[in-house]
């Protein structure tokens, strides 16, 4: 990991703890001791499990004598430099050591977060599958999964170091922290406090007429929208059939993601399209575009749980209700949003940190990543480009891939064992699937694949309004609101509320009744 910097920040200064000479000795005391016993405790792990045969062979004493070396490279990292500048007041760290201690700190706790995910695997089949235990977590496997946590753990921070290192550092150099931590660093980072406080968004650039026309339209698309996604939502909510089922549980959860994404955009739009109103702030524009980027991302990682979804339950229907359970929906959907979002933090932190000093007028009408670093001041940095790059073709390549092969596995199973009507059946539904997989990927990946090279700004509003709009209104129709299940919910749901209704008048016709003799 090559740490060059090109500005004129050649080292930091950790200001550490700001207090007088007596509690700086007291503090210096206190960890030194904390520091070695620390040390003392995990060295005295690691040597009774290497001296004890018996121990040695257990999986969870396997576990723990690695996690003690990981404790000791943990508190190593930052505690005796620590010390020292308590001890000696010497607070200058170099670029490159400072950020040495930054990737190493945090690549440690990524290690520690995976660690302590296979020690909770340990005793989950430990307990809940004690027969199996064995056979499953060999020593052989242990190792493996420890190898994995070190390998996993120092890979994922390669990349956010490597780009933040080179980002320009060129003002104050004093880090308010005992460590280097990236909250501090980051905050010394050269910012956009250039002439540019807000964006100007063209838009849609019509006539009076056409704008009125495409407002009209989209608002009724907007509305239209909403009502099909929250229909599903309340739909599956009510009907507990529905709730139990795999599929709809992540169509529920799919048109949630739905309703976010049009809220994104759209009813900006919408104001713009009404009042004219095309100026929207720094900060907001930001906002809005780590908003839509991120659902976007999550979006792709739901189409690619939902086409494993589709495959266990065609290529492995004996296996698909004890693999896909609520529970694992639900981590499922979890995991999508989560990755979703962490996926576009640093590309648009180190977008969002760039000069604007020029042109404010961004050729969209939202604020995107494309048009934006369009507007910076050159030279843009390679880690910004190479960070918004490999993001965009990460997530949508690899789902992409993903979803290609769970439908080719798909469609090769059907040919190969299905009837033929099951068969028309099953393509009918899965060429649906399809044409909202391309409606969704094609624009995305012509946009952002294709982030430096040259495209026509109304070439990219209209793929942009296929992928956020026009996909979030038909998906509700191809997935579920054509769906036999979902019709039938829908009928067992009005008869309910038939029932109901009628009970409720013959209610109110007694209590007369009553009312009357009374009288």
């Amino acid at each position: 990991m090559e740490l060059a910097n090109r500005t004129t920040v050649q080292e930091f200064i950790l200001l550490g703890f700001e207090v007088g000479q007596l509690q700086r000795l007291l503090l210096l005391v206190f960890f030194t001791l904390l520091y070695t016993l620390a040390m003392a405790e995990n060295i005295t792990i690691i040597t009774l499990v290497r001296l004890d045969t018996h121990l040695a062979r257990l999986p969870v004493y396997i576990l723990l004598s690695h996690f003690s070396w990981l404790e000791i490279y943990y508190v190593s990292a930052t505690v005796p430099r620590m010390l020292f500048d308590l001890a000696s007041s010497h607070k200058i760290i170099s670029f490159s050591f400072c950020f040495l201690q930054f990737y190493i700190f945090f690549s440690l706790g990524s290690t520690e977060c995976f660690f302590l995910s296979a020690m909770a695997l340990d005793r989950y089949l430990a307990i809940c599958h004690p027969l199996r235990y064995p056979q499953i977590m060999s020593p052989n496997f242990c190792y493996a999964l420890v190898t994995v946590c070190w390998v996993l753990g120092f890979v994922t921070y390669i990349v956010p170091v490597t780009l933040i290192s080179r980002m320009s550092f060129c003002g104050p150099n004093t880090i308010d922290h005992f460590l280097c931590d990236p909250g501090p660093i980051l905050s010394l980072m050269q910012f956009t406090n250039g002439t540019v406080q807000v964006f100007i968004l063209l838009g849609f650039e019509v006539g009076q007429l056409q704008r009125l026309l495409i407002l009209v339209f989209f608002t009724l698309f907007y509305m239209l929208t909403m009502a099909e996604n929250l229909t599903i939502i309340i739909l599956v909510i009510l009907d507990t059939h529905l709730a139990r089922l795999p599929m709809y549980i992540f169509l529920s959860n799919f048109s949630w993601l739905e309703i976010c994404y049009v809220n994104t955009n759209i009813p900006r739009m919408l104001l713009d399209l009404a009042l004219s109103n095309k100026i929207i702030s720094f900060t907001a524009c930001f906002l809005q575009c780590y908003i839509f980027g991120s659902l976007g991302s999550t979006e792709c990682f739901f189409l690619s749980s939902m086409a494993l979804d589709r495959y266990l339950a065609i290529c492995h229907p004996l296996r698909y209700s004890q693999i896909m359970s609520p529970s694992f929906c639900y981590v499922l959907v979890t995991a999508s949003w989560v990755i979703g979002f962490l996926s576009y933090i640093v590309p648009v932190t180190l977008t969002s940190k760039l000069s604007f000093c020029g042109p404010n007028i961004i050729d969209h009408f939202l604020c995107d990543a494309g048009p934006i670093m369009a507007l910076a001041c050159p030279p843009i940095p390679k880690a910004v480009i190479i960070s918004q790059m490999s993001v965009g073709v990460a997530v949508i390549l690899g789902n992409i891939v993903f979803v290609v092969l769970s439908y080719v596995s798909v469609i090769v199973t059907l040919l190969k064992n299905s009837s033929k009507g099951s068969r028309v059946k099953s393509f009918s539904t899965i060429s649906f699937h399809l044409l909202v997989v391309t409606l969704f990927y094609g624009p995305a990946a012509g946009i952002y694949i294709r982030q430096g090279g040259e495209t026509d700004s109304n070439v990219t509003k209209i793929a942009t309004l296929l992928y956020t709009a026009m996909t979030p209104f038909l998906n509700p129709m191809i997935y579920c609101l054509r769906n036999d299940q979902m019709k039938e919910a829908l009928l067992r749901q009005w008869r309910r509320k038939a029932v109901f209704l009628k009970s409720k008048n013959k209610m109110d016709k007694v209590k007369m009744r009553k009312g009357t003799g009374d009288i």
